[in-house]
């Protein structure tokens, strides 16, 4: 620490000088040893350990301990089954399944155990069913499909039942699953039979059926089941046919409550639709197509509302994102290599993890992947040129921004990041010798997409100097990014020199705007106000838009 810091503390202290004294007091900076600079880009898609076992065709299914469950697949047909744990980024062996199998369905029942049904066996399709306890690391035989079946769906019901549609041979049939009782019930048949088909349970509680194979080829055909209802009924027709396609349900939609997406059929790899049950099926003017193609490719919906699209079976390496809301998709990554039918699970901290899948076909043989990826499925802030300040421009879960540096401390890219230029950076000292804020985000407590009037989490890296109990970070937050009125919601201190991460807990405030603004301030001594004048202060502003509720 400077002498001339020593006494400002004292002072400080012992409030024994003159604060207009004090805040005038010439502070003596120490280059740091290298005062070279990286800013740490935020990588989207990370490699992580892999499996034991290389798997396709397998089901993946996120626990309520957060642990993700991988069982059975491959070709070759696996008993075995993996446990990941997203703290530690690591695999651990589960017990192993009764029944080697491939091409099953799994389903997380309301009381946290699992359903396995069907699937391909070693040498024959399956009838078989098991039920797994997270809490034992046990197995146990359920009550037997009433037929041999791949191909189906399986959808749990607001009630707990599970309802099992189609299968392999174009079959019409559909059966109810009591996990109280352990029994079957034959459902009411479909109008068409079918196999590889979709499905969902709509947030009515209806479940939702697209496409598939019928004896004639690729269907556009859909039908719904509403609860209670003892007859399936058209829910229309799809623009394109399609099967081993991906539908999802997207909470937060202003329009479409289905999304589709993929699949093989006529020209159908490169184009996604939407339904809801007020207008049916359709697209948004002008954005009937992916960016690429996605055959055999894999659509989630995150909590937020983001969808993603991953995998083809021809090679497209790119994985596609659709924020909230846009109706527009846009390149997120690109995976290191070529796969498909690979599972998606949203992990507790809103990351994706993509584990296993079939290897594109190469020199006329297939293979499959035990790798394992983990996606930042939420974009990063841009700087936003009008604003003169990083911006996230769709609803999402987290905003967040890398705001290394400190005007020409650094240098900080497009300084000073606040809105308008409105308030500059202190330009004294040396880059992380001296006083910075390296990123700021802010992300909502519950993973969906930040909502006003709904508590949010906002993290602020710094750099503190060598006498940090002096340096204070406060947080302010404004619904008027055009002229802006800002509210203190925290002043944060650092517990160590150099690097820190500071985080505050707040509501947002209640009003019905589209965009909201987060400043940061990290100031030596002085006042929390919104732009202080300190040669070692720092802001950067962050914008974000907002759900209303």
């Amino acid at each position: 620490m400077s002498p001339n810091r020593i006494i400002s503390a004292l002072c400080l202290s012992l409030l024994a000088c003159d604060p207009g004294v004090v805040g005038e007091l010439e502070r003596v900076s120490v280059p740091p040893l290298d005062p070279q600079h990286v800013d740490e880009e935020v990588q989207a898609l990370t490699t992580l350990a892999s499996m034991a076992v290389a798997r396709s065709q397998h089901s993946a299914t996120k626990l309520p301990s957060g642990k993700v469950i991988v069982i059975g697949g491959n070709e070759t047909v696996l008993p075995s089954v993996e446990l990941f744990d997203s703290a530690t980024s690591s695999w651990s062996a589960a017990a192993p399944l009764a029944t080697n199998r491939r091409a099953h369905t799994t389903t997380l029942l309301n009381d946290g155990t699992l359903l396995v049904v069907g699937g391909v066996g070693a040498s024959s399709v399956l009838a078989s069913c098991e039920r797994y306890t997270p809490s034992t690391n046990t197995w146990a035989a359920c009550a037997a499909f009433p037929r041999t079946s791949y191909g189906h769906t399986a959808t749990l019901l607001n009630d707990g039942r599970v309802l099992v549609v189609g299968g392999v041979g174009y079959t019409n049939t559909t059966y109810f699953y009591d996990p109280t009782a352990n029994s079957w019930t034959a459902g009411p048949p479909l109008a068409a039979g079918r196999m590889r088909h979709a499905a969902v349970r709509l947030n009515n509680g209806a479940v939702l059926i697209s496409g598939g194979m019928i004896s004639s080829g690729w269907t556009a055909s859909t039908e719904i089941l509403w609860p209670n209802s003892s007859a399936w009924q058209s829910a229309g027709t799809m623009r394109n046919p399609r099967n081993g396609h991906s539908m999802v349900v997207v909470n937060g939609w202003k329009n479409g409550l289905v999304l589709v997406a993929g699949g093989g059929g006529p020209n159908t790899h490169n184009k996604w639709e939407m339904y809801n049950v007020i207008n049916g099926w359709g697209t948004v003017m002008g954005t009937e197509y992916t960016l690429g193609g996605h055959s055999s490719g894999t659509l989630i919906a995150l909590a937020d509302g983001t969808v993603l699209l991953v995998g083809d079976a021809y090679g497209n390496l790119n994985i596609e994102r659709m924020p909230s809301n846009s109706y527009t998709w846009e390149v997120s990554d690109t995976l290191p290599q070529t796969r498909n039918d690979v599972p998606m699970v949203e992990l507790a901290d809103g990351k994706v993890l993509l584990p296993g899948g079939e290897l594109t076909v190469v020199n006329g043989t297939n293979s499959k992947h035990a790798s394992v990826l983990v996606t930042n499925a939420v974009p990063a802030a841009a700087f936003d040129s009008a604003l003169k300040a990083p911006a996230c421009r769709y609803q999402q879960s987290v905003c967040a921004a890398t705001t290394s540096g400190r005007a020409s401390v650094g240098p900080e890219a497009n300084a000073p990041l606040t809105l308008n230029n409105s308030c500059a950076d202190g330009t004294a000292g040396y880059f992380h010798s001296d006083e910075s804020i390296d990123s700021i985000r802010i992300r909502s407590v519950d993973g969906t997409a930040i909502t006003v009037g709904k508590p949010v989490i906002a993290e602020v890296d710094v750099w503190a100097y060598a006498g940090y109990t002096t340096d204070k970070l406060d947080l302010f937050i404004t619904s008027n990014i055009a002229t802006p009125a800002w509210s203190l919601v925290a002043t944060l201190t650092p517990n160590k020199a150099g690097a820190s991460r500071l985080s505050a807990t707040f509501t947002m405030p209640s009003t019905l705007t589209f965009n909201y603004a987060l400043r940061a301030q990290f100031r030596w001594m002085g006042t929390a106000t919104p732009c202080t004048t300190g040669p070692y202060d720092d802001r950067d502003d962050l914008v974000f838009a907002v759900r209303w509720p």
